[in-house]
């Protein structure tokens, strides 16, 4: 049979990925995208994505060619199959599209609202970038996100994101603009000196007393915070992101895990949920959402103890709501629809908080499993605690949660 020697290695690339038609089919072998010479798996997205490219009229970069080449030799006996002798073209490559120049330099710059990363590809950056978005552990709004047509990532330019990013980039040799490293050097007076600058509480007799607190907090504070009991005091710190200095909180002889509960709004506890339950309660918060499944027997041990629990410490559990799908609480005699009286709701199902017509915002939402903030409905405080060992029998799923 007469072979057909390829003219350039564009021809392979795409014979390859399907799209150009062989010679010849050999018996028994489908024909269609993909179909004429059987990739490994691993060598399959690169040829889509370099024919993509072709058909767009766009050459291949350096790097692709070395590849493309090398994949050519590598599919060297499927091309004879197919009536395609590309010894040749191996030997004395040809490519008949312009080299693709990629910028492969890695900068950290700003414009207006966001910070731009510009990065050749690199799956381990994405997947960090993803996984902060994701966890938000940066703070963002539905805007920031890789933007394909300029090839970068815009992330929302907030004080908190840009000390985190700068520090990451920094790691990963980026490069700065002059106005960037400007903007870090200031911030990192204020790192240096935090007391300086940061806003913070501290004891001021039976009240508590802020420090550099903008116009606008100090007076939401006055007016709302301040002629408050002391632990609501404390309770708002938390949720204003107010730090409390040390004294405060050794003053009142709060636990460890008080203190974390206080001066966090996203934390993860090693303590049973149970624990965690009742330190919330006896810390006053007037409302909290808890979350587990109900298809374990053990779990539904765990929801008896603290319905009996809730019942010594506080007379009844007229305001304890319990809803699930299935019937296996039903005995419990425990409200299945808050009222606004509802202190506390256990749930196999967080989305139900969202319900319309039950209008119930906790203020805390405890569950296990619940490493995404925006998987969670409503709660200004969110604890994540962890999967209970086979003694303490309490088990969440968090598929079944969310």
């Amino acid at each position: 049979m007469k072979m057909l020697y390829p003219k350039d290695i564009e021809y392979c690339i795409n014979v390859m990925a399907g799209s150009e038609q062989p010679p010849k089919t050999p018996k028994g072998r489908n024909t269609g995208i993909g179909m004429y010479i059987k990739l490994a798996r691993y060598d399959v997205n690169f040829v889509n994505n370099v024919s993509s490219y072709l058909h767009r009229d766009m050459g291949m970069t350096s790097r692709q060619r070395e590849l493309a080449l090398k994949l050519t030799d590598k599919y060297r006996k499927q091309f004879r199959l197919l009536g395609i002798d590309v010894s040749k073209i191996v030997q004395k490559p040809v490519f008949s599209s312009e080299v693709r120049t990629v910028d492969r330099s890695k900068r950290f710059d700003i414009q207006g609202e966001f910070i731009h990363l510009y990065f050749p590809y690199n799956q381990e950056l994405i997947k960090t970038i993803n996984q902060m978005l994701r966890e938000d552990d940066l703070i963002h709004n539905k805007e920031s996100e890789w933007n394909a047509e300029s090839k970068r990532w815009n992330i929302n330019f907030t004080e908190h994101n840009f000390v985190l990013l700068y520090k990451w980039a920094t790691e990963h040799q980026f490069k700065f603009s002059d106005s960037v490293k400007d903007i870090w050097n200031r911030f990192e007076k204020i790192i240096q000196d935090k007391n300086k600058y940061n806003i913070h509480a501290t004891d001021n007799g039976d009240t508590l007393k802020l420090h550099n607190a903008p116009k606008d907090l100090q007076d939401y504070w006055d007016s709302n915070v301040k002629d408050k009991k002391i632990i609501e005091q404390i309770k708002n710190c938390g949720l204003l992101a107010i730090d409390l200095d040390k004294s405060v909180l050794t003053k009142y002889n709060f636990s460890n895990t008080e203190q974390e509960i206080l001066t966090n709004g996203f934390l993860s506890l090693d303590k049973p949920i149970s624990e965690v339950l009742f330190t919330c309660l006896d810390l006053g918060f007037e409302k909290i959402a808890v979350g587990l499944t109900s298809h374990s027997a053990s779990n539904v041990d765990q929801v008896n103890k603290i319905v009996k629990w809730y019942k010594v410490k506080y007379g009844d559990t007229s305001d304890v709501v319990i809803n699930s799908k299935n019937n296996v609480f039903g005995d419990l005699k425990v409200a299945s629809e808050p009222t606004d009286k509802t202190r506390l709701i256990i749930t196999d199902r967080m989305s139900r908080l969202q319900n319309k017509h039950w209008d119930f915002k906790a203020d805390v939402t405890i569950g296990h499993g619940m490493y995404n903030k925006r998987n969670i409905f409503q709660g200004s405080k969110i604890i994540d605690v962890k999967p209970s060992d086979e003694e303490d029998g309490w088990q969440v799923d968090s598929d079944e949660i969310f």
